[in-house]
């Protein structure tokens, strides 16, 4: 197996996939300007002309999102073989994923679906971003033997863990989002591009380096540039170009 060498700069990775996606970043602010009736970065008009700022192109896809329900999924789980056995497995993995839909809605702010689903039909392309939490899930109790005060713990534990919401679902901006060129599936590498907070990166990551210990003049709120790239080997993170994170995969 040929192994993955990690690219030396995200930010130079961005700036070489940049051309590739540029006719369709085009395609995707003219059609968020008519979608949001922003015409005068479309039309080249002499001063005093006015503008007839139609709801067509905005009626067109709300009306069609109308039509998509997102409120109500259903999960669909493969059986492994023709078993009973097989078959409760099928359905029990059908509820837990139902039910994590359910908690889905629950515990983010804005509904993911309905995000994708307006995303999908003004751009033509829409993401939603996983992760998984693990820091927030309990830590377990210390073994002291088979005891009623350690089966207790270990009970109390479990129940604690399976109400921990260890879930980080989130809709992103597709144009934030550089897909590995090539007809390679999954792709080889998907590379995210961010604006944050620079206190918010701070806090995440103590060893940056901010703006004022690289000489800049100190800010009220400072916008940094970051990237996360993920590939079946990698995970990498870099912001500012700092290396903040580089390390295998945690989900392989």
């Amino acid at each position: 197996m040929r192994h993955e060498t990690p690219p030396p700069s995200l930010r130079e990775l961005r700036d070489s996939l940049e051309p590739l996606y540029s006719v369709w970043h085009n395609k995707v602010l003219r059609a968020r300007d008519t979608y949001y009736r922003r015409f005068h970065n479309q039309i080249d008009l002499p001063q005093g002309v006015p503008i007839h700022e139609a709801a067509t192109a905005r009626n067109l896809i709300d009306n069609l999102a109308d039509q998509i329900r997102t409120d109500e999924p259903r999960v669909s789980f493969g059986a492994e073989g023709t078993s009973r056995k097989a078959q409760e497995h099928k359905e029990l993995m059908e509820l837990w994923g139902q039910r994590v839909l359910e908690e889905i809605n629950q515990h983010t702010v804005i509904d993911v679906w309905e995000q994708a689903k307006h995303d999908l039909l003004r751009d033509s392309a829409a993401c939603i971003k996983f992760l998984v939490d693990m820091q927030a899930l309990p830590p377990a109790p210390e073994t002291n033997g088979e005891t009623r005060q350690y089966r207790q713990s270990l009970a109390a534990w479990r129940k604690q863990r399976g109400d921990t919401w260890v879930y980080d679902i989130r809709a992103v901006d597709p144009m934030q989002v550089f897909v590995a060129p090539g007809k390679k599936r999954p792709p080889r590498f998907m590379l995210e591009v961010q604006q944050r907070l620079e206190v918010e990166v701070l806090a995440d990551y103590p060893e940056y380096k901010t703006r004022v210990q690289r000489g800049y003049k100190p800010r009220a709120l400072s916008l940094v540039e970051g990237f996360e790239y993920w590939s079946e080997e990698w995970y990498i993170c870099e912001v500012e170009n700092q290396r903040i994170i580089e390390k295998k995969n945690p989900y392989r």
